[in-house]
């Protein structure tokens, strides 16, 4: 794409690139993307809308006057861009007249964009948008009729049309097809799914009706092939008749392809620093690019930086011979002397005054510069690659910074945390840059993985307008965020050490951003996915920075980092990692070699297929205590009553023990806190399924974030409610009606327990539900939800409640948690699939909401019973979907069967 802009700038034509990470409405995204297009800087330093301006200018013969008018001080800025936008008007008229009666407005807009006065670029920033306006605001800048996006796009287009052809590239359609192919395999009936899927439809739709509404344009779609695959096969019309035939990327076919690359890239820094090389790849010999064929640009260049980092650190510049086995750079720093180096730096930044609205592009520049700091101190997975945008072309940019992790495993998915620095007191301006940065971000779309942080250190700006677009914002799951001067602070002490040869291996080493508050408000400490642990024992003088600890406020609804009801939880100190050891190697030569499994693995899933006596029990006891020795905690399913075991030490250790092993067995027996749940034998260590979830933690507020919380928490009762007293028939739709009526009376209340609620149910107030005998249906549903209690063990337990905070943590962080689920109390499998269902349920939320760095187990020992190849269970959708999920959050499955 950045290829085809600078040949379409070469040839006087316009570039518009329409970034589709988060669309929410197709055309809304077309309308940003050409806002935003239009106000990227060419190589000349003009931006295309003064370029597009004077371009029209000149054509319809108006130069002269528009340069007079211009030049002209008698005139306010009111007066004189209303003069503009009416010589431009007319000028159009007379030689497009049935355009321009179409499109004035736009034309007003676009001059408007030019204008000294904040009021009125603000208005034209949000009117470009398709943003609704006040008529009083727009009435005396010469405004008439309406503008959604579409006609705004249309506008813009055809004004374009008249002085050059347009090339619209259309990016990151992918992460959309494969979330929705992803949430469809997950939920294949779910009305999120279905959502996705809606928003698939309407984007191979909206490329359809594109091909319509451009004037003298051409559509570039840049996409994987399956993805097209999807949007070809899914469309009611003929693609082939609006696109061509796909042109296919590959890996770079030739070594002469990766040489011109790499001395793309070197030759203007050489050149800026005085240095004639000994070759124009230097350091980069020509046989190493003989092993680069068949690897993607961003592969080579990210093997090309890894070398020059290891360069860096040695302080000396070495040829590389081979990309296939570039060094790879010493972590052990020579001394610590960037970490007193970044403590006098924090001490010494001055931060006063970065939050003003004056100094909004000062704090702008700072926070890409750390964003880029916090994606390279990660050591991200293999099958995890991580990617860093912020626009330094654009006069406005709709976001500030944008970090994206894209997981391989997972089909590609995605997670965007997007960031804009909103400092602006003006209303309108205020609005125009949130509805940008909320459309450009894409959160609200039922697309997972969308954040987006508005960072702003004042009050919002008052007035009805504005608090109905902070609503919106925040029901959508964006958050703000005030930057503590810890943050700030850190942000200036990094800037200063970048350009220390040591500072990539420093900061990779420490990851200081993992402990500045904003990106832990981020919900970015730990990042989507395990990390490796930070070297023990950092000096300590890095604790010793001026000031007490800071914390990044998140206004209007943090980022909770723990589910409704849940207890606060703490992770077991990390340990040193090393492999678990699961057998010996059989050879001839009988060296009883090791076999180990390196405990990251965990999180991608273990499968054990084993005979009857073939010791599969035995692995899945070493497993788990290998890993509680790692500080990994477990849950287990014991079905066969085989595994309660694992907290009892050997009477005497075993003949085949080595020392090794008996130090084990006595660290773990001290180190593991082991508990056996019975749930259904209320005699033992009972759990209750809790139906409900606690109301009382949501309150009854009325703030936006309060009712969006507990409609979540009415709409998960509800589901877990239904099978149990609704049942089917021509009643079931109106019972569910009652039951979501009552449900959301009850949350009010503030109440958990169950019997609280049947004796709602049983004496339903009026007015709760607007359906006809409604007090009738409550009734029923008040004795199906007792006859269910009657016969289910487990709903009148009285045991502790299902809580995976509990099941994986223990009060003592020092001890690592080991539950044993023993399912021997539930008679009957379908009250055991019931259990298991309603636990993964709680896992897949629960997770998500609280990822571990280090790692967590959980352990399905005769797996079978509940995720069958063939057969169907009640918990084999939830199975699935939690295996295909959880690894992303640091939970690893062990299916034994």
């Amino acid at each position: 794409m950045g290829r085809l802009r600078r040949k379409v700038w070469d040839r006087d034509g316009w570039f518009v690139l329409i970034d589709l990470v988060g669309v929410k409405d197709f055309w809304s995204s077309v309308a940003l993307g050409f806002l935003n297009s239009l106000q990227v800087k060419r190589a000349d330093g003009m931006t295309q809308y003064d370029r597009l301006i004077l371009k029209i200018a000149e054509q319809i013969g108006i130069s002269d006057q528009v340069g007079a008018i211009a030049g002209s001080h008698k005139h306010g800025p009111d007066k004189l861009m209303a003069e503009l936008a009416e010589l431009f008007r007319q000028a159009l008229a007379r030689r497009y007249r049935q355009e321009t009666l179409c499109h004035r407005d736009v034309v007003t807009a676009l001059i408007l964009l030019t204008s000294d006065d904040l009021d009125q670029q603000s208005i034209a920033h949000a009117w470009l948008q398709g943003m609704p306006l006040d008529p009083q605001d727009l009435k005396p800048l010469g405004f008439k009729g309406g503008n959604d996006p579409i006609t705004v796009v249309k506008g813009l287009s055809w004004l374009m049309s008249l002085v050059g052809p347009t090339l619209i590239g259309v990016d990151q359609i992918d992460t959309i097809v494969s979330a929705a192919n992803a949430s469809a395999r997950a939920d294949a009936n779910g009305q999120e799914a279905a959502e996705v899927a809606s928003i698939v439809e309407q984007l191979r739709q909206g490329l359809m009706d594109l091909y319509e509404v451009k004037r003298r344009a051409l559509v570039v779609v840049s996409c994987l092939e399956a993805t097209w695959q999807v949007l070809i096969e899914g469309s009611t019309v003929a693609v082939t008749a609006r696109f061509r035939e796909k042109i296919a990327l590959s890996g770079l076919s030739n070594g002469a392809t990766v040489q011109a690359l790499i001395a793309a890239r070197l030759e203007p820094v050489y050149r800026e620093a005085g240095f004639s090389p000994p070759y124009p790849t230097w350091p980069f010999r020509l046989e190493a690019f003989a092993d680069a064929t068949g690897l993607t640009p961003r592969e080579i260049l990210r093997k090309c930086e890894r070398h020059q980092y290891h360069c860096m650190r040695e302080g000396v510049v070495r040829e590389l011979m081979h990309f296939g086995d570039e060094s790879k750079p010493d972590d052990t720093p020579r001394t610590h002397a960037l970490d007193a180096l970044y403590v006098q730096a924090n001490n010494a930044a001055v931060v006063d005054g970065l939050l003003e609205e004056t100094r909004e592009d000062d704090l702008r520049a700072l926070f890409a510069e750390a964003l880029q700091h916090f994606e390279r101190q990660l050591d991200l997975p293999d099958d995890v690659s991580s990617l860093v945008q912020f626009e330094t072309v654009q006069k406005r940019p709709s976001l500030h910074g944008r970090l994206s992790f894209t997981f391989h495993a997972e089909g590609d998915g995605e997670h965007h945390y997007c960031f804009r620095v909103l400092a602006h007191a003006h209303a309108i301006a205020f609005q125009s840059r949130m509805t940008a940065a909320i459309t450009d971000s894409g959160i609200g779309t039922k697309l997972a993985g969308r954040h987006l942080f508005l960072l702003r250190g004042g009050e919002l700006p008052t007035g009805q307008k504005t608090r109905e677009l902070v609503d919106k914002f925040l029901s959508a799951g964006g958050r703000f965020i005030s930057p503590a001067n810890e943050d700030l602070r850190a942000f200036v002490a990094l800037r200063s050490l970048s350009t220390h040869p040591d500072f990539p291996t420093w900061l990779r080493q420490r990851k200081p951003l993992l402990d500045v508050p904003l990106f832990k408000a981020a919900g970015l400490c730990p990042p989507p996915f395990p990390v490796a642990p930070t070297p023990p024992n950092p000096p300590a003088t890095l604790l010793s920075a001026k000031g007490a600890v800071g914390t990044s406020k998140v206004v209007d609804g943090p980022p909770t980092t723990q589910p409704l009801g849940l207890a606060a939880i703490s992770e077991p100190a990390r340990v040193a990692i090393r492999p678990i050891i699961i057998g010996r190697k059989a050879t001839s030569a009988n060296t009883d070699e090791p076999v180990g499994l390196a405990p990251e693995l965990l999180n991608r899933h273990v499968g054990i297929f084993a005979g009857v006596g073939s010791g599969k029990t035995v692995l899945l006891r070493r497993l788990v205590e290998e890993a509680s020795l790692r500080g990994i905690p477990s849950i287990v399913l014991d079905i066969n009553n085989d595994l309660s075991r694992l907290g009892m030490p050997w009477p005497a250790p075993p003949a085949d023990f080595t020392p090794e092993d008996i130090a084990d067995a006595a660290r773990y027996h001290e180190k593991a806190d082991m508990v056996i749940w019975t749930p259904g034998v209320s005699s033992g260590n009972p759990l209750s399924l809790g139906l409900l979830p606690d109301f009382s933690a949501i309150g009854n507020g009325s703030d936006p974030e309060s009712e969006d919380e507990r409609n979540q928490a009415v709409e998960m009762a509800r589901a877990t409610l239904e099978p149990y007293m609704v049942g089917g028939g021509q009643k079931a739709k109106l019972k569910q009606g009652v039951l979501a009526s009552a449900l959301r009376r009850f949350a009010l209340g503030g109440k958990r327990e169950l019997k609280d609620l049947l004796a709602l149910l049983a004496d339903l107030p009026e007015g709760v539900s607007d359906i006809g005998n409604a007090e009738k249906l409550a009734g029923e549903m008040a004795d199906q939800l007792r006859a269910a209690v009657d016969t289910n063990p487990l709903l009148r337990s009285s045991g502790a409640r299902l809580d995976p905070a509990l099941l994986f943590h223990g009060p003592d962080p020092a001890r690592t948690r080991i539950s044993v689920i023993n399912l021997a109390g539930l008679a009957s499998d379908a009250a055991r699939e019931a259990f298991v269902n309603q636990l993964q349920m709680a896992l897949f939320t629960w997770v998500k909401q609280n990822p571990s760095p280090t790692g967590r187990l959980y352990v399905l020992d005769e797996a079978q019973n509940f995720a069958p190849s063939q057969a169907s269970t009640a918990c084999k959708a939830s199975t699935k979907s939690l295996a295909a999920q959880a690894r992303k959050y640091g939970l690893g499955m062990v299916f034994a069967t």
